[in-house]
C-alpha cells in the first residue's frame, strides 16, 4: 500500500494555503533551521574557544568589539543571512511536493517530511564525499558518495512518479519546473565551461604583456638541481629552465605581502616605510608597478588567492583583484564550512552571500584551485585583445597547511603534503599557459616565474622524515620553520626567480644561470627595462645588497605541527579592527614588534644575521652550512657585515654583540 492509495479519514479534509501553511510548511521550515542552528554551533564551537584568555578574561577585541563598525555589522548580517536562507531553499522541494496531497493532511506532512529528510540526506553526504577535509566529513569519501547517490535517486524516482500520476495538473507540475530551473541557475559556476581565447597575434600594439607567474613558498632547490626527483613539477621545471635564472636571489622579508611590495616597488622595506604585515602604513603607491604600468596603458589583474596577510587593492594599481573578499572578518569566516554551504562552492550565489570564503585558500576544507585557475583564465579571456596586459598570478595552495579537497589525508606529514601542494599548483600552471599561449599573450610577452619566499623544515627529535633531504640542520638559533624567522636559513629566503621575454611568440633571452646576489626589489626594474625592449644584460642592475629582515614571529608557528588556535592566542592582543573592516598591526605593538627582528645580509659565500634584542650576531657559511655565533673581537669581514647591517637598518648606536666566541670566516 503506498501514500497515495490510504483512505481518507474523517479528518482529512482539503486544506487551504493558510492552513498547510501552518500545519506543514511551518514544522518543515522549523526543522530546517533548527538543523542549520546545530550545524551553525558546531561549525563555531571551536572559534568561540580560539580568543586569547589572559587573567580569565577573553579577549574578543578582534570582531566581537568591532561590530559598531558598519562594514563589520554588514558582513555578519550577509553571512547569517545565508546561514538562514539556504536551508530554506533546500526545503523548497519537500513543500512543494506536499501540495501534492492537500487534500490528505497527515499525508502531506509524511512525504513533505520524507523528501525533506531525503534533501538532508542528500546534502550531508555529498557534501562528506566532496569535502573530505570538512569537519562535519566522517565517512570515507566513496562511501558518503555511494549514500549521496542513494538518496538522489530516492528524490528522482519519487517526484517522477508523482509528476506522472499529476500531469494534468498544471498547477501544481508549472511551478515545480520554475523551481526546479531556479536550482539548476543556482548552481551554474560563475564562469564559462569553454573559454574560447581570442588570438592576438596580430595586434598592432607595441607594448608586451607581462605575466607573472608566483608560487607561494616554493623552494629555489627544488628547481635548481633539474635532475631532482623530489617533487614531479615538469612545468615548472620546462619554464624555469628555457628562462635566464637569478639564482641568488633573496627575499627581503620573507612573508608574501612584504616580499612582492619590495618587487613591486623596488625598494627595501626601510625605504618604504611597510615592515611588516598588517601594517596600517602604506607603501609609496604611486612607484608600484601596477601603478606605473597602468599609466602606460595595461589592464591589471592580481590573482592571490589567500588574502588575509596582503592587504593589496586598488591603490596598489590592480584593475581587477581574483580572490576572496578583503577584511577582518575573513579571518572568522574562512575556517568554518556547513555542509548546506558547501555544496553551493562554485555557484553566483556563494560568492554573493560568502565572499569571504569564495576562493579562498585559508577555506583549505572546501578549496577549488582549478575554480581559481578558471577565475584567472576567465579575466585574461575578458580583457581587450588590444590592451597590454599585467597579470600577476599568485598561487598560494603550497603554504601551510598545505592540503585541500584533493589530498587524501590533511594529517599527512608535512614535507609530503607540501610537495603534493607544489605538484598540484604545477598542473595548474600548466593549463593557465597553455591558455595564455592560445589566446596570444604569450606572442609579445615578458613572462617570469617567482617565489615570495620559500619554506624551511628543521628537525626536530623524533621529527618525522627526519632524513629527508629538504630537511634542515638543527640551527644554533633554536629551531626554526616555516618562513621569515631565520635568515641563517636559504631555505626560507632564497627564491626561485626566472624571466624570459617572447618576440613573434618566440623566447629571445638565452637560458643562462646568473649566481650574482641580489635582493627581489631588482624585479620592477628589469621589467621595466625588459618591457623597453632591452636585452636582459642592459636589463640587469648594477648591484642590489641583499639585506633580509624576519618578520613577526611566535612560539606557535616554529612548531613541526602548527595549531591555529596556538597562533591565536599568541598574537590576538597585537592586532584591532579599523573603520574599514580590516584587521591591522596595533600601532602601541609596533615597536615591540620590530624589537623582535633579526637583521642580516646575505653574500656570495656567507650570510649574516644580527638580533639586537638578544645582541647576537651569527653567520652561516653557505658551502659547508657550518653556523657560528660569534662575541669578542669580530673578524674583518664579520665586522664589514656587521657594519652594513647596522647602517642599512639604522642601528648603528647598538652595542657589539657579546655571545659565544667564534673563528672569522
Amino acid at each position: 500500500m503506498t501514500f497515495s492509495s490510504l483512505p481518507a479519514t474523517s479528518n482529512d479534509t482539503r486544506l487551504t494555503l493558510r492552513q498547510y501553511s501552518k500545519r506543514i510548511a511551518l514544522p518543515i521550515i522549523a526543522l530546517s533551521m533548527i538543523v542549520s542552528l546545530i550545524f551553525l554551533c558546531i561549525g563555531y564551537f571551536e572559534y568561540l574557544f580560539l580568543l586569547e584568555r589572559k587573567g580569565g578574561a577573553i579577549h574578543s577585541n578582534l570582531i566581537w568589539a568591532s561590530l559598531a563598525y558598519p562594514v563589520i555589522l554588514a558582513g555578519v548580517a550577509q553571512y547569517l543571512f545565508a546561514v538562514a536562507v539556504i536551508p530554506l531553499l533546500f526545503s523548497i522541494p519537500a513543500l512543494v511536493f506536499g501540495l501534492f496531497y492537500r487534500d490528505r493532511p497527515k499525508v502531506a506532512l509524511q512525504m513533505s517530511f520524507l523528501i525533506w529528510y531525503l534533501i538532508w540526506w542528500a546534502i550531508y553526504f555529498t557534501s562528506n564525499a566532496l569535502y573530505p577535509h570538512s569537519k562535519f566529513s566522517r565517512l570515507d569519501p566513496s562511501l558518503a558518495g555511494l549514500l549521496a547517490a542513494i538518496a538522489v535517486v530516492l528524490l528522482i524516482i519519487i517526484f517522477t512518479w508523482k509528476l506522472y500520476q499529476q500531469w494534468k495538473l498544471k498547477g501544481i507540475v508549472a511551478p515545480f519546473i520554475m523551481i526546479t530551473i531556479l536550482y539548476v541557475l543556482i548552481w551554474i559556476p560563475d564562469h564559462n565551461i569553454d573559454t574560447h581565447a581570442t588570438a592576438i597575434t596580430n595586434s598592432p600594439r607595441q607594448q608586451p604583456d607581462i605575466i607573472v607567474i608566483g608560487v607561494d613558498s616554493l623552494r629555489y632547490d627544488l628547481l635548481a638541481n633539474q635532475n631532482s626527483p623530489i617533487a614531479n613539477i615538469p612545468e615548472l621545471r620546462k619554464i624555469y629552465t628555457s628562462s635566464y635564472q637569478f639564482d641568488n636571489v633573496f627575499a627581503t622579508l620573507a612573508r608574501t605581502y612584504i616580499s612582492w611590495l619590495s618587487m613591486l616597488s623596488g625598494q627595501y622595506p626601510t625605504e618604504m616605510g611597510v615592515r611588516m604585515n598588517l601594517s596600517e602604513k602604506e607603501p609609496p603607491y604611486p612607484d608600484l608597478l601596477p601603478n606605473v604600468l597602468k599609466h602606460k596603458g595595461y589592464k591589471t589583474i592580481l590573482g592571490l588567492d589567500e588574502r588575509r596577510f596582503a592587504n593589496f587593492s586598488a591603490k596598489h594599481g590592480f584593475d581587477e583583484i581574483i580572490g576572496p573578499r578583503q577584511g577582518a572578518l575573513d579571518f572568522l569566516f574562512a575556517g568554518i564550512d556547513l555542509p548546506y554551504l558547501n555544496l553551493l562552492n562554485g555557484s553566483p550565489l556563494y560568492k554573493w552571500l560568502l565572499p569571504y570564503s569564495d576562493l579562498n585558500r585559508a577555506a583549505y576544507s572546501i578549496y577549488s584551485p582549478e575554480r581559481f585557475n578558471r577565475s584567472l583564465i576567465d579575466a585574461v579571456g575578458e580583457t581587450d585583445a588590444e590592451t597590454p596586459l599585467f597579470l600577476l598570478a599568485h598561487y598560494c595552495l603550497p603554504h601551510w597547511p598545505y592540503y585541500w579537497p584533493g589530498t587524501p589525508d590533511p594529517n599527512a606529514a608535512s614535507i609530503p603534503a607540501y610537495l603534493a601542494s607544489i605538484e598540484k599548483v604545477d598542473s595548474l600552471i600548466k593549463n593557465l599557459k597553455a591558455y595564455l599561449q592560445q589566446a596570444g599573450r604569450l606572442h609579445n610577452a615578458i613572462l617570469w616565474v617567482v617565489s615570495d619566499h620559500g619554506e624551511g623544515f628543521p628537525s626536530p627529535p623524533g621529527s618525522e622524515y627526519k632524513n629527508h633531504s629538504l630537511r634542515e640542520a638543527p640551527s644554533l638559533l633554536g629551531l626554526y620553520g616555516g618562513h621569515g624567522t631565520n635568515l641563517l636559513s636559504e631555505s626560507q629566503s632564497r627564491l626561485v626567480f626566472a624571466v624570459q621575454r617572447f618576440e613573434e611568440g618566440q623566447p629571445v633571452i638565452l637560458p643562462e644561470s646568473n649566481k650574482t646576489v641580489f635582493s627581489n626589489i631588482i624585479f620592477k626594474d628589469i621589467t621595466l627595462k625588459l618591457a623597453d625592449a632591452l636585452d636582459i644584460e642592459q636589463a640587469l642592475p648594477d648591484k642590489a645588497p641583499a639585506f633580509m629582515e624576519t618578520g613577526f614571529t611566535v612560539d606557535a608557528i616554529l612548531s613541526e605541527v602548527i595549531s591555529p588556535q596556538k597562533v591565536f592566542q599568541e598574537t590576538a592582543d597585537m592586532y584591532r579592527v579599523n573603520r574599514k573592516g580590516m584587521l591591522v598591526v596595533r600601532t602601541d605593538k609596533e615597536e615591540e614588534i620590530m624589537q623582535q627582528k633579526s637583521f642580516g645580509v646575505a653574500e656570495q659565500s656567507h650570510i649574516y644575521s644580527y638580533n639586537p634584542k638578544e645582541n647576537c650576531f651569527s653567520y652561516i657559511d653557505r658551502k659547508t652550512s657550518q653556523q657560528k655565533i660569534c662575541d669578542g673581537e669580530l673578524g674583518l669581514n664579520q665586522q664589514r657585515a656587521l657594519t652594513q647591517i647596522k647602517r642599512h637598518f639604522a642601528l648603528e648606536n647598538l652595542n657589539e654583540p657579546t655571545k659565544a666566541a667564534a673563528a672569522q670566516p
